[in-house]
């Protein structure tokens, strides 16, 4: 599943991997849609849904329910977050949502020429190993850096990527509320929904998200 901000490539990116291979398709009673499509890569028949660019993952507007109702009855065996480098920073509160929810995932730094031209740098081998994706840059509308981006999708699925690893993001003020919650929920986890982590439903409560 391909999951990304608004304007950040991820649907050019897309484009490009799928080719004409692709079809629409939405949930009923949801006035959005996402993209389908389909590539070989290797031994694989890569199945990829471009998801509706959204900020955040919170009930509050259709793409956001969208994008996470898919993640919940469609989960991914990877997420591509499509990132736009430069602009990073508010880029990558989307894919801390995407950690909490402990979602297999890899960044795609995508408009990363726009990056170089402002005259900026990014150590983007080092920021992958400190939270645990790899990440690299690629540029969705040339397809530059398209095959090391589909290899190392089948490595994160085949559980090969040694930069892998689960972090949590501190939850500053509410961290100690997160912590306590997150335990009990432990004890109980054969009740609860698989798809989403304890730590995501304690904050999801906290937050008071009726969904």
């Amino acid at each position: 599943a391909i999951v990304g901000n608004p304007n950040s490539g991820k649907t050019s990116l897309f484009n490009i991997i799928a080719g004409t291979h692709e079809r629409v398709g939405n949930y009923s009673g949801v006035t959005v849609d996402a993209k389908s499509g389909h590539r070989q890569h290797g031994n694989y028949e890569l199945h990829i849904t471009d998801l509706p660019g959204t900020y955040a993952l919170s009930p509050y507007s259709p793409e956001e329910l969208y994008v996470r109702r898919h993640l919940v009855d469609n989960t991914p065996d990877v997420v591509l977050n499509v990132v736009c480098a430069s602009n990073i920073e508010r880029n990558l509160y989307l894919t801390t949502e995407l950690i909490d929810m402990s979602q297999r995932m890899v960044i795609g730094l995508n408009m990363y020429d726009e990056l170089q031209r402002n005259g900026a740098t990014l150590d983007d081998d080092m920021l992958g190993k400190m939270m645990g994706v790899p990440m690299f840059p690629v540029e969705g509308h040339k397809g530059k850096g398209l095959e090391v981006l589909l290899d190392t999708i089948v490595a994160v699925h085949e559980t090969r990527d040694e930069r892998v690893r689960h972090i949590h993001i501190y939850q500053g003020i509410v961290e100690e509320s997160v912590m306590v919650l997150n335990k009990q929920m432990k004890e109980h986890r054969e009740e609860l929904p698989k798809c989403f982590s304890p730590r995501y439903l304690a904050m999801k409560m906290l937050e008071g998200d009726e969904e």
